[in-house]
């Protein structure tokens, strides 16, 4: 019997997806509300406008459904919604708020303008320079979060203390943890590995036992 060779897809790239797709939506949205005061004062300017929301709708929505894991036919139904006017809005608004509570369910952080990993300052997949990783301080306990098979692991020294389907959602536990056992006599350090194994982000709980001055 033949394998497929499609490979089902992790949930870090459908919530990848999601954000992206949600960034398009929330601008087409925009741009067709927009259009409707503006087509009273050029038609011509107000229609291109409609058609540029339709367009960012339309990927926006592949995009979402994708995230969400729709099928071909309700992608199909969404895009064909896309094409009667107030419908396509309603129809954005609507994977909007699924695609909202679904990101903040994997640990992502949504604004007016979209959506962005928690606690992230900058891109999350910056490693840091060569030479410029911080070492772990004897006196304290480390937390880490690291791929583990096909889940993200939360380390507490050698243990294995939770693991979960996203790196954001790693984060996030991580952070709690690191954060709830800190004291000032007994600091934590958290470190984040990337997919390579390579640390990309230290953070020192309390911040004020950090002498090199830690990003958290």
């Amino acid at each position: 019997m033949t394998k497929s060779a499609v490979e089902p897809r992790s949930a870090d790239s459908r919530l990848a997806d999601l954000a992206s797709g949600q960034r398009l939506v929330i601008f087409a949205i925009l741009v067709n509300i927009a259009s409707i005061p503006i087509v009273f004062v050029s038609r011509p300017f107000g229609t291109i406008c409609g058609l540029v929301g339709t367009v960012l709708g339309i990927v926006g929505i592949v995009r979402l459904a994708a995230g969400l894991g729709r099928g071909t036919i309700l992608r199909v139904l969404f895009v064909l919604l896309m094409l009667i006017p107030l419908v396509n809005v309603l129809t954005l608004a609507m994977l909007n708020a699924r695609a909202t509570r679904r990101l903040r369910a994997g640990g992502y952080q949504v604004g007016f303008l979209g959506a962005t990993e928690p606690d992230a300052r900058g891109s999350a997949e910056t490693l840091l320079p060569l030479g410029q990783e911080k070492e772990h301080i004897p006196h304290m306990r480390r937390f880490e979060v690291k791929p583990n098979a096909s889940q993200w692991g939360v380390t507490d020294g050698a243990n294995v203390v939770a693991t979960a389907g996203t790196k954001a959602e790693a984060v996030k536990l991580a952070a709690q943890k690191a954060r709830a056992a800190a004291s000032p006599e007994r600091p934590t350090q958290l470190f984040v590995r990337g997919k390579d194994g390579r640390i990309q982000e230290e953070r020192t709980y309390p911040r004020s036992a950090d002498p090199r001055s830690s990003k958290r």
